[in-house]
């Protein structure tokens, strides 16, 4: 994945870690990540670049159990990742 995609990846892991968010609330934060990086990538493809992390049902958007596993071992590697190359 590209630094811009794991971006993405880090920001809606990080938030759905707290609990289950609407998609408008995902879509405002990757949106927002995106464009303070300055880098052009499409922000509308986030449910597919996270197909295997999140489900979104009724406009609710979870983490599966992959993606908790992610979010417990990965977070700060992927910080780490974000940070350096962007």
């Amino acid at each position: 994945m590209t630094p811009v995609g794991e971006l993405v990846r880090y920001v809606v892991l990080s938030r759905l870690v707290k609990g289950p968010a609407s998609v408008e609330e995902i879509e405002a934060l990757v949106r927002t990540a995106v464009e303070r990086a300055g880098k052009k990538f499409d922000w509308r493809v986030w449910p597919q670049l996270l197909a295997n992390e999140i489900t979104i049902n009724n406009n609710e958007v979870r983490l599966t159990e992959h993606g908790r596993f992610l979010a417990a071992i990965g977070l700060k590697a992927m910080g780490d990742y974000v940070r350096r190359w962007l």
